[in-house]
């Protein structure tokens, strides 16, 4: 399958999910959430860097473990070994890509708290600039990183052979295009926003912080 013909299969069936979970959202929302109802983020401090911490969900260490168990015994049961390979990658892309929020942060001097990483996406925590081209650039900087691993990507993987060439081919190209893609439609999800959903914002001079959780507060 060629890479354009991958993505394109990434995007309708992701539209179909997105459909999906939004008809049932609709039928099964409440007005009763609030603020307080709201529990803290889960995280998992890995290692610290000065004043920097990164934060990792739970869900990470299951996917390290499924990795470790698919690549020593090659288990074929359900895809069990392409898809554990595919976490794993998927995983670090992500840490890849909140990193590049956090350098950007670094370069034009916004305070930048740490990242947080799950199997299924992350945060950058900073205060954000009151710049509004220094915002856009720290929001941008996440898919930008995104962009260059796909590229490096392009240039450098062989063609696939393997279950693990499969998998990380599947994950670093049609993924990771799908997912800069996606990242950058304006749009809210659930307490947060899209990159590019913060980037139209600061383009409209409309300034949107994302504050540290209470875990991560005390280093400001």
């Amino acid at each position: 399958m060629r890479f354009t013909d991958a993505f394109l299969v990434l995007c309708l069936l992701w539209s179909t999910v997105v459909c999906f979970q939004m008809i049932v959202r609709d039928l099964t929302s409440t007005s009763g959430t609030t603020e307080t109802d709201k529990e803290p983020l889960p995280l998992r401090t890995i290692f610290q860097i000065g004043d920097f911490t990164v934060c990792f969900h739970w869900s990470v260490i299951v996917v390290v473990v499924c990795f470790v168990i698919g690549v020593m015994y090659d288990i074929e049961r359900f895809y069990f070994s392409y898809l554990s390979i595919f976490y794993m990658v998927n995983v670090l892309l992500t840490l890849v890509h909140e990193l590049g929020h956090s350098l950007t942060c670094k370069i034009v001097g916004a305070k930048v708290y740490g990242v947080f990483v799950s199997y299924s996406g992350g945060r950058c925590y900073t205060d954000g600039s009151n710049s509004h081209l220094k915002s856009i650039l720290i929001y941008a900087s996440g898919p930008f990183a995104d962009l260059c691993v796909l590229v490096i990507a392009l240039l450098m993987l062989p063609e696939p052979d393997s279950i693990a060439s499969y998998a990380i081919w599947w994950t670093l190209l049609p993924w990771n295009a799908f997912g800069i893609v996606w990242n950058l439609i304006p749009r809210t999800v659930d307490d947060c926003g899209t990159d590019g959903y913060y980037i139209l914002h600061h383009i409209r001079n409309f300034r949107v912080p994302i504050t540290a959780p209470l875990q991560l507060e005390h280093q400001a």
